[in-house]
């Protein structure tokens, strides 16, 4: 069972935090972060990243909580992608939330829609 400070952190919150966006900063300080290894190829994954960028974004994810590719998750991901039409990066991290039981944290509201996601929409 996870805390009442535990947060799965979706892609663009990451994104939001890196970028120094200070509500992003607020809202994850005193978590304990779950992040998908989808968020962190998303994150390391663009052409435009300079190797101070990535170095920043490694050493911030490794004291953070990844979770990996399951055979559960990818049984919740299909369901996901069944009921609802949704990228399968994201099917992937809610998935992730869901079978670990963490609320997800994101700006993405088509992530309310998801049955059995609990979802805390952060507005920028």
């Amino acid at each position: 069972m996870n805390g009442k400070d535990d947060l799965f952190v979706d892609t663009n919150l990451f994104i939001y935090y890196f970028g120094g966006i200070n509500s992003a900063r607020q809202a994850l300080r005193y978590k304990k972060i779950h992040f998908s290894f989808i968020t962190e190829i998303e994150l390391l994954g663009t052409s435009n990243i300079s190797i101070a960028q990535e170095k920043i974004i490694k050493e911030t994810l490794s004291f953070q909580t990844k979770h990996l590719y399951s055979p559960e998750i990818e049984r919740m991901t299909i369901a996901i992608k069944k009921a609802q039409k949704i990228k399968i990066p994201d099917a992937i991290i809610a998935a992730s939330a869901i079978v670990n039981d963490i609320p997800l944290l994101t700006s993405d509201k088509a992530f309310g829609k998801i049955k059995d996601l609990r979802c805390i929409v952060f507005e920028v």
